[in-house]
């Protein structure tokens, strides 16, 4: 049902973007639907779980059977033709593979010949199917994992990309504001009321803040560009702003949904891939006998559909033995494979769950910091509010001022910073669960 869904906004998504025009400002949603329409590996994904379910090969071997129809007949010098009912001769035979160890065969022609067979092949035995079922498995997670992963970094490289435009607009508003604090520290140097040295801290502190603008600047056009081409979309394209509350409200919401899976084992692709390895080297080695002959048994019936009398019955056994008929070393082998499969997949088990646990202690670290800034928030307003309080009063400058309320939107952008830690902690956990198909439109 949920992947119905998600289906259905990818399309509805691609409607949307078939007129998307250059200088557009795009919503969280807009660019979440755009990215599964147009991320290159996510479309070669898809192209891979087609491709292997096109290779499915079955247990019965319907599709390597064939039919064919053949006939010639001469044509005399004057250019004219016998029918085929004459003097052409017409056959249509066929093949049927049944199984690895079963196939069927037979004709019949113009001259009322017909034949039929059936031979037996019992050491016929492939792993080719569980190959095929193994790469369809693995396809089939591979796009899930993609799908996945997809969503949640689009989402996180888009919070960078509001982060940085917040840090890009203080910094500026700082810069400002320490160009304005220098050229009042200079009028009073020049009236003697400040000394050189408070003039070069002065002087510091802008070039510092100058700096600090160049920085945010360059971070904020690194985070569009990674946005940006990660989509494959280019222009002026702008992402829609999130408030602080915007991050809030997602960060809970994905506490909500990790909260749920949080004592859930997970299944990691690189598990799901061992495992796949193990079976096909288990069935290697169960087909690899230590003697393995080649025998084959034929039957058939041949004779003429008018001419009863005349059918003929055969039987055919073919045993071969050669030097590789004898695999004692190649099975030892194989099943030395069998073990290292065994341990590659209890590894992967391992560090599955060594992610598992570290992920979550990652958000947990991550509720911490919130907490922390939260605090600090809260410290900031209050003095942005008694600074202004003593501005009005005649106890404060105007610069001081916009200094207690700048401080105060460094504190909102460092909680707005924690708030995209702790998403982004948190989607990396949920990355581990992609089989419940979590979708970020329905958290946003």
């Amino acid at each position: 049902m949920m992947r119905s869904r998600r289906i259905a906004l990818s399309l509805i998504g691609g409607l949307l973007f078939l007129g998307a025009l250059s200088g557009e400002t795009l919503s969280l949603e807009q660019i979440i639907l755009m990215a599964r329409e147009s991320n290159p590996d996510l479309l070669d994904a898809r192209n891979d779980l087609k491709t292997a379910e096109n290779d499915l090969v079955d247990d019965f071997r319907w599709s390597d059977s064939s039919l064919k129809l053949s006939g010639d007949w001469d044509a005399y010098e004057d250019e004219s033709y016998q029918s085929m009912g004459e003097d052409g001769t017409g056959t249509l035979s066929f093949d049927v593979a049944v199984l690895d160890q079963l196939s069927l065969d037979g004709s019949v022609n113009t001259d009322s010949d017909i034949s039929a067979g059936i031979t037996v092949k019992p050491f016929n035995m492939t792993s080719t199917t569980l190959e095929s079922q193994t790469t369809l498995d693995n396809a089939q997670k591979e796009l899930l994992f993609s799908e996945a992963e997809l969503d949640w970094d689009v989402l996180n490289l888009a919070l960078a990309l509001s982060l940085a435009e917040k840090n890009a607009r203080w910094a500026l508003a700082m810069e400002e504001l320490e160009s304005d604090q220098y050229q009042a520290s200079h009028a009073l140097y020049v009236a003697g009321d400040l000394t050189y040295e408070e003039l070069l801290t002065a002087m510091d502190d802008l070039t510092d803040a100058e700096d600090d603008s160049l920085t945010y600047a360059s971070e904020h056009l690194d985070a569009s560009q990674e946005l940006w081409s990660y989509l494959s979309h280019f222009g002026e394209n702008t992402l829609e702003e999130l408030t602080l509350q915007d991050g809030e409200n997602l960060a809970d919401r994905l506490l909500e949904e990790l909260e749920a899976l949080e004592d859930l084992p997970n299944q990691s692709q690189d598990v799901s891939e061992a495992r796949n390895d193990l079976l096909e080297a288990q069935r290697d080695w169960e087909i690899t006998w230590e003697i393995h002959p080649g025998l084959s048994v034929s039957a058939g019936l041949s004779g003429k559909l008018d001419e009863s009398e005349e059918t003929k019955a055969e039987l055919s056994l073919s045993l071969t033995l050669s030097e590789s008929s004898f695999n004692r070393v190649e099975r030892e082998i194989l099943a030395a494979e069998v073990e290292v499969k065994e341990a590659e997949l209890n590894q992967a088990l391992y560090e599955s769950e060594l992610d598992r646990k570290s992920l979550l202690a990652a958000v947990d670290q991550a509720k911490k910091a919130r907490e922390s800034a939260q605090r600090d928030l809260e410290r900031k307003i209050i003095l942005a509010a008694e600074t202004a309080l003593l501005h009005e009063q005649g106890d404060r400058t105007v610069l001081e001022k916009r200094e207690a309320e700048l401080e105060q939107v460094e504190a909102e952008i460092k909680l707005f910073q924690r708030y995209t830690e702790e998403v982004e902690a948190c989607t990396d956990y949920l990355a581990l669960y992609p089989e419940r198909e979590i979708d970020p439109l329905e958290l946003l």
